[in-house]
């Protein structure tokens, strides 16, 4: 019985190299990370026109990677002006927002998006002329 541990014990210190020894599995699945992208632009949205010629759909993304996004603001403008007795007054109002990104469905403003694939930056509707100046900045992974 002392033998057997003892061999056992021998073989056991022999052995206990022998994992480093054994290579990894090669792998061509690396994550492949994107470098962040900042996309910016602008449009301005006529409550008057019905086919919805001035709104823009604006998507990001990859259908066949995984979306990640830091940040995306905008800023709505709306001038505007009235005219009292022969005066022309101007009214500039601007609003500065967080944007949220749409897909499918689902609204999300930073950080991982909640399904696979593309997105839309999402534009709320105003009940008057604007024009819409946004900033987002994203980037893609290959969700391996």
């Amino acid at each position: 019985m002392i033998r057997s541990v003892v061999v056992l014990m021998i073989l056991s210190t022999l052995l206990a190299g022998c994992a480093d020894a054994i290579p990894d599995i090669p792998s061509d699945d690396e994550v492949i990370v994107t470098e962040w992208t900042t996309l910016t632009g602008n449009f301005t949205m006529l409550i008057d026109d019905t086919n919805n010629s001035t709104y823009e759909t604006v998507v990001i993304g990859n259908s066949s990677k995984w979306l990640v996004v830091e940040s995306f603001n905008y800023t709505a403008t709306h001038l505007s002006f009235i005219v009292n007795n022969n005066t022309v007054i101007f009214n500039n109002y601007t609003f500065d927002n967080i944007g949220f990104i749409s897909q499918n469905g689902l609204l999300f403003h930073q950080g991982h998006a909640p399904n696979y694939g593309q997105a839309e930056l999402f534009f709320p509707a105003f009940p008057y002329d604007i024009t819409v100046e946004y900033t987002v900045v994203f980037r893609t992974v290959n969700g391996r």
